[in-house]
This record gives structure tokens, sequence and C-alpha cells, in this order.
């Protein structure tokens, strides 16, 4: 992995300000083969669950707009409006897959037209978390992709 790529694609949960104060929590759940996600902080910057990102002490945050760890996109992410969300529901491969909810992606489309997507193994088609942009997305994996608006 190249260090402009330890932001987007290192293991672990991820934070998502946003302007309206709120902000959200995402991550895997390799138990629902899904992307999980939660308030972190409400608008009125109260935690709303028990244990915050910023107070896990296993965790070591990065930055969006940091110069070696994360790309130019990323940096261009940063005061983008979102226009629309949606979940990426993957077909499942087994029938033990067809019990679980499948939801490997939250898509935020940008005012730029760029796609965020908060993504469950999307990039290398395992149980790992990343935030990636939609052109990590395998290939092979697209084909496998109901994509449903939400937002």
């Amino acid at each position: 992995m190249a260090s402009k790529d330890v932001f987007s694609l290192t293991c672990g949960p991820a934070a998502i300000a946003f302007d309206s104060g709120i902000i959200l929590g995402v991550a895997s759940d390799p138990s629902k083969n899904s992307v999980s996600v939660w308030v972190e902080r409400d608008r009125a910057d109260l935690s709303v669950c028990g244990g915050t990102l910023s107070c896990d002490e296993e965790l070591h945050p990065i930055s969006a707009n940091d110069p070696k760890f994360a790309s130019s996109f990323w940096h261009r992410v940063i005061g983008a409006q979102v226009r629309a969300i949606s979940l990426l529901v993957r077909k499942p491969r087994t029938a033990r897959l067809a019990e679980l909810p499948n939801e490997v992606g939250l898509c935020f489309l940008l005012d730029s037209g760029a796609r965020v997507i908060a993504a469950h193994g999307l990039h290398d088609d395992s149980d790992d978390f990343a935030i990636i942009q939609d052109d990590f997305v395998l290939e092979r994996i697209c084909a496998e992709l109901n994509e449903v608006q939400i937002g």
C-alpha cells in the first residue's frame, strides 16, 4: 500500500463529519456481511453512543487532509456537499450469506460528482472496512452489486 492510501485502506472505523455538527461512525460488521453506521455525535455536539471513536485508545486517527497519508482525492472531498446517499447490496454467493443483510457499501454522491463509499470488502473481497472512491471497487464485484437509493 502506498503511503497516500493509508487513510482510505487502513482497516478500522471512520468518522464522517457534516457541517450540521452530526458525526457518523462507519465500520464493517462481518457478522452481517455489511457496513454498520451509527451517530457518533449529534447536532448538540453530544456523544450519542457509549464509547466514541475519539476515546478508543487502540485507534490512531488519520485525517482526510493529511498530506502524507491521504491522497488529493480525499483533500478535495473535504467541504463537499452530499447530493445523494445509496446503499450497495451484494448478491449472496453462499447459502450462509443469503441469510445476512449483505449491505456492503454506503455510497455518498458529492456535488463534485465524486462518489465516496464506506465499504465492507469491496476493494479486496475481504471482511475489511475501507473508505474508498468508487473506482477502488473490484471490477468483478461490481456485477454482484445492487444500488438502492436511500437519500
